[in-house]
């Protein structure tokens, strides 16, 4: 069982847990890889970075289709 009540709830949620990791992902990429040459682990934390900027995109259309609907 949800503690959430509302669909928006849960999609708010979300929402700040995928803005959060992706300026998690974004300081370790500055703090670790600046001046060094582009390697694997870089191309897959930019990777998971896009990935987590459209999931947030979706998610803000999401809610605010909620919001236009209510």
């Amino acid at each position: 069982m949800s503690d959430y009540v509302s669909q928006k709830d849960k999609l708010t949620a979300h929402l700040e847990k995928l803005q959060s990791r992706h300026k998690e992902l974004d300081k370790h990429l500055e703090n670790t890889y600046s001046n060094i040459t582009v390697n694997e682990e870089v191309r897959r934390i930019k990777t998971e970075k896009l990935w987590l900027k459209d999931e947030i995109y979706r998610i803000h259309r999401q809610l605010n289709d909620l919001s236009i609907t209510r």
